[in-house]
């Protein structure tokens, strides 16, 4: 009954074994670690500019033990910046 009422609406939903068919995707398997430089949260502003001086990464991931954030490179050349 439902399967009509959906075809008639132009949905196609997944019959019960089309769906035990498809994987389950955990966000654990799209994860991946950070590649290229990281930056501490504890770095002085300073030594944070000196690290990606003259470096091609479009982003640097900041944190101590795990991931608080992310920074631009424009955003660290400036202090106050928004990062």
């Amino acid at each position: 009954m439902f399967d009509l009422l959906s075809r008639q609406d132009g949905l196609d939903l997944p019959s019960l074994e089309e769906e035990r068919e498809v994987p389950l995707l955990r966000i654990e398997d799209a994860m991946r670690p950070a590649v290229g430089q990281t930056l501490s949260s504890a770095m002085p502003l300073q030594d944070a500019q000196q690290r990606v001086r003259g470096s091609a990464q479009d982003f640097y991931v900041v944190g101590s033990g795990g991931m608080s954030g992310l920074a631009s490179p424009a955003g660290i050349a400036r202090p106050g910046g928004q990062s």
